[in-house]
């Protein structure tokens, strides 16, 4: 069996309440609801994607190059909708310079030499 380790590159919102609690310590102005449930619904997406991609790899149903590539891919595309919803100034406030290049926080020389 294979290991995993790369960390999740969202913030650590659980509940709509952590989120909207999260969202106004970095904002200077609140987020709508209906941003908010968007936000929490696209999160949840993309947990069950890794989610996913994991047991694949853990089932030897992928390398770990693909689920390298497909990994970096949803937080892409995560990343994007977050961006779209969110708009580049509170995209920034939120994720800050790697919401912009994620697959910049995995170190693949050292997840592909993993056991």
């Amino acid at each position: 069996m294979t290991s995993i380790a790369i960390d999740d590159p969202s913030p650590p919102w659980k509940s709509f309440e952590e989120m909207r609690a999260f969202l106004g310590d970095h904002l200077d102005h609140s987020v709508p609801e209906d941003q908010i449930q968007k936000l929490q619904s696209i999160k949840a997406d993309f947990k069950e994607r890794q989610a996913r991609l994991q047991n694949m790899l853990l089932n030897d149903e992928i390398d770990k190059r693909r689920y390298l590539a497909e990994f970096t891919r949803a937080m892409e595309q995560y990343m994007q909708a977050n961006r779209e919803i969110l708009g580049d100034t509170d995209f920034s406030a939120v994720f800050g310079q790697a919401g912009y290049d994620p697959g910049k926080l995995i170190d693949r020389e050292v997840f592909l030499s993993q056991g």
